[in-house]
């Protein structure tokens, strides 16, 4: 078994403990079940090897050709075996009879897999993210810390690009939500973003996406005439424009640009308002030192965050796998990602303390 943390933090120490006491001796009775389920993993993909090296053997495959094929199939049955519902399934237990244990040592913190706890017109209010067609979410939270009231949820969200041919899922967002009830008064609204994010403001980057690609398209018939596809390109950059303008107008508050005193921050990231004097006033020195934390702690150089109906929403992009507790191919008693789960429950907390600290300082 792999020795547990030790840390000076009350809470970290409180947590680990929690973890070698109650956790580890449930995670030691399901790593035979890892074990037979990796076993079963690398046994087709040796079975596949060997086969395949057979089929070449026989068939007078070149070497190139071979190497080619060889990793090409190796993929091919790790993807179909790893994300099976089996695999699934193992995690999802995994989670289902750990999790809970874990949490009680942040007092009002609660795992509600897969809930919709933050509604899409928050998310639409909020102006963090581009239109989306669908949403799914896997990891979500509800707490409660000094007063102070917040959720979290693990999200996807993609739209339909519509191609002349045929549709393909474009990615929205793909990371953790974090919303808080602020504890100031927002009249106005305030985001912060990274530079050159086009998935914000309610935004369409399709039509410009689909545009493109409908104009090449036109350019690719042989029995169009040259004249007719500048007539239909021009025509599609027109909708384009018309559909832009449209879904501007559909937005409640101008939001234009505040430059702050931190240059290093004016370089990275974007902040827009309704009102210079409120959105300075939000985003602070402190505030700004807490978000590039939150985000680093989640391993994303990605992040946004907007202020409105007095709450706090944050955005934070990953393809990480989040809040994971043990994974097929280490032994569950490893420490990593417990580590991580420790790691990323705390920024969250770091970043709701910093409200209820700003309430009290006036910050």
């Amino acid at each position: 078994m792999t020795n547990t943390k030790v840390s000076t933090n009350s809470k970290e120490f409180e947590f680990y403990q929690n973890y070698a006491t109650f956790v580890i001796p449930k995670l030691e009775k399901l790593e035979s079940e890892r074990k037979k389920l990796l076993q079963t993993a690398l046994a087709l993909t040796i079975g596949a090897i060997v086969l395949y090296i057979l089929f070449a053997i026989v068939l007078g495959i070149s070497p190139l050709l071979f190497i080619i094929e060889l990793v090409l199939t190796i993929f091919i049955i790790h993807y179909a075996f790893i994300f099976n519902n089996k695999i699934k399934s193992f995690n999802d237990k995994i989670k289902t009879i750990c999790t809970t244990e874990l949490l009680e040592t942040f007092g009002s913190l609660y795992w509600f897999p897969k809930a919709i706890l933050i509604s899409d017109e928050q998310i639409h209010k909020s102006e963090l993210f581009g239109n989306y067609e669908g949403r799914v979410n896997d990891d979500t939270f509800s707490g409660t810390y000094k007063g102070v009231d917040f959720v979290v949820s693990e999200t996807i969200m993609t739209n339909l690009l519509q191609g002349v041919k045929n549709a393909m899922a474009w990615p929205v967002f793909t990371g953790v939500i974090i919303m808080i009830d602020s504890n100031k008064t927002i009249r106005n609204k305030t985001i912060v973003t990274t530079k050159g994010d086009m998935n914000v403001k309610n935004s369409e980057p399709l039509l410009w996406i689909s545009t493109i690609m409908l104009i090449i398209y036109f350019f690719t018939l042989p029995e169009l005439p040259i004249g007719i596809s500048i007539f239909l390109s021009i025509l599609a950059l027109l909708t384009c424009v018309l559909g832009k303008t449209f879904f501007r107008k559909k937005k409640n508050e101008t939001l234009n640009s505040v430059i702050l005193e931190d240059p290093e921050f004016n370089k990275k990231y974007e902040v827009l308002s309704s009102d210079q004097i409120e959105g300075r006033y939000l985003v602070t020195t402190a505030f700004m030192e807490r978000f590039k934390t939150l985000h680093t702690a989640f391993g994303s150089n990605k992040a946004k965050c907007a202020f409105f109906d007095d709450k706090v929403m944050f955005a934070i992009s990953t393809n990480k796998n989040l809040f994971e507790i043990g994974d097929l191919f280490n032994p569950l008693t490893d420490m990593k990602h417990i580590n991580d789960f420790m790691k990323e429950i705390s920024a969250i907390y770091e970043i709701v303390d910093y409200f209820k600290l700003a309430e009290k300082t006036g910050l």
